[in-house]
């Protein structure tokens, strides 16, 4: 643990060289060059003939850019869907509870302890398990 004192010194030398990076960034050497006719801007010399041109980053205005509205895509038409095939009553109830009983089984499982590698295949059994419920229009 550091100590009260120790802690203070930290923070105000943290303090002092932030204020002095602060001050620093505020200016900045730019250098100015023309290679083939066009003005390069460079923050070392970028030839024989770099102007060294002072900065004042603080008196730069910065624009924000102004969000353009999303292009509108036209989508056709979602395809219409196949009523499912109608399930006998009996046998959608064995089948809702034969899922609903693996998906307790699984659950149990990832309480208890397993590998990395088990943990995967029980997310995975569990995520195909509740699809099929949905699929099956368990309630």
């Amino acid at each position: 643990m550091h100590s009260r004192k120790q802690l203070l010194w930290i923070s105000t030398l943290i303090a002092t060289i932030y204020c002095g990076l602060a001050d620093a960034a505020k200016t900045a050497a730019i250098y100015k060059c023309e290679i083939d006719g066009v003005p390069t801007f460079s923050d070392r010399p970028c030839g024989g003939a770099a102007n060294l041109a002072q900065l004042d980053l603080g008196k730069i205005n910065i624009h924000e850019a102004q969000a353009r509205p999303e292009p509108t895509v036209e989508r056709p038409p979602a395809p219409k869907r196949k009523p499912a095939a109608r399930i006998d009553a009996t046998k959608r109830a064995e089948t809702c509870a034969h899922l609903a009983q693996s998906l307790k089984e699984v659950h149990a499982k990832l309480r208890s302890g397993y590998s990395a590698k088990e943990r995967g295949r029980l997310k995975d059994r569990e995520a195909k398990l509740k699809s099929e419920l949905r699929l099956a229009q368990c309630g």
